[in-house]
């Protein structure tokens, strides 16, 4: 479904070769092929690791926030373009309506998913006290954020990098 806006074939310089794009972004006439891929976060952070998720980001393909994924083999990297709708949905599905307040941010603080089901957030997060609280020290701790008192911890998965 639409998990993915896009699939990228890059090669070792960073060139895209080859695209996979849903009926809809084929249909609107735009190709990604030729396109230089090497000066990106995404791809410059891959250097001497098998795989990385990016930041939330704007893409230059299809102009939607995107998270990146990048997976290399040999000269070859894949680059996925991931709905953010795709992550919401499942942190929904995993955590659950009834669950305690669940937010995912990624290491620059921008918003990516949260269980409240409220909608997108386009605000950067890095600045609320909650948020910094889970950057600075992963153990858990109470923090207080606009009149509420929150338990705050956080996990930085070493495959993602959030």
């Amino acid at each position: 479904g639409g998990q993915f806006l896009g699939a990228y074939l890059v090669d070792r310089q960073g060139i895209v070769r080859n695209a996979a794009l849903p009926p809809q972004r084929r249909q609107a006439g735009a190709s990604p092929l030729g396109a230089d891929l090497s000066r990106t976060p995404l791809f410059r952070g891959l250097a001497g690791r098998a795989s990385l998720w990016s930041d939330k980001h704007l893409s230059a393909s299809s102009g939607e926030m995107v998270v990146g994924v990048a997976v290399r083999a040999g000269d070859w990297t894949v680059v996925g373009e991931v709905a953010p709708a795709l992550l919401r949905e499942t942190l929904a599905t995993l955590t659950g309506s009834d669950q305690d307040a669940l937010l995912v941010v990624d290491a620059s603080g921008e918003w990516i998913a949260d269980n409240a089901g409220g909608g997108e957030r386009k605000e950067n997060l890095g600045a609320l006290p909650a948020v910094q609280a889970a950057f600075a020290d992963g153990a858990g701790r109470i923090v207080a954020d606009r009149g509420q008192e929150f338990f705050v911890g956080s996990a930085r998965p070493q495959n993602i990098g959030w």
